[in-house]
């Protein structure tokens, strides 16, 4: 079982926008005719903090996590493939880190600015915003 997206070493997680999407996927391959059926249990840890999942889902073979979910920090995804029926599991494991996004500048006027000896020029961007926030709080308030 692997999770090909995420990096096996802490020191080269990749890193991932706060206010992006990101689905975790697994390639499991069963070899065992035991047990048609299994379940996924998907927990996430955030490193140096409790160990106690700040995530935790029962789901399919892959992981979405939405935007604005997870803190800044780097995070250990542990998922656990289990055989209904026969006490045959595996684990798998990768790191990630999500980091700060960039700002969103947007200027009134764009290059349509005039210029004059003597004048005094106003750049208008009260519609920046920071993505990190939700409903994009403008960065003025």
């Amino acid at each position: 079982m692997s999770l090909p997206s995420l990096s096996p070493d802490v020191s080269s997680a990749s890193d991932i926008y706060r206010s992006s999407q990101f689905i975790i996927q697994s390639v499991v391959g069963l070899d065992c005719e035991l047990s048609p059926r299994t379940t996924f249990i998907w927990n996430v840890y955030q490193l140096n903090a409790e160990e106690i999942p700040v995530l935790s889902r029962n789901s399919s073979p892959e992981l979405r996590v939405t935007p604005r979910l997870l803190p800044i920090g780097v995070y250990l995804v542990r998922l656990t493939v289990n055989m209904l029926e026969t006490p045959v599991f595996g684990v798998g494991q990768g790191y990630f880190k999500v980091i700060s996004s960039p700002l969103v500048a947007i200027i009134a006027g764009g290059s349509k600015v005039a210029r004059g000896f003597n004048r005094t020029l106003v750049f208008n961007a009260s519609m920046s915003y920071d993505p990190d926030e939700g409903n994009q709080h403008l960065l003025s308030k």
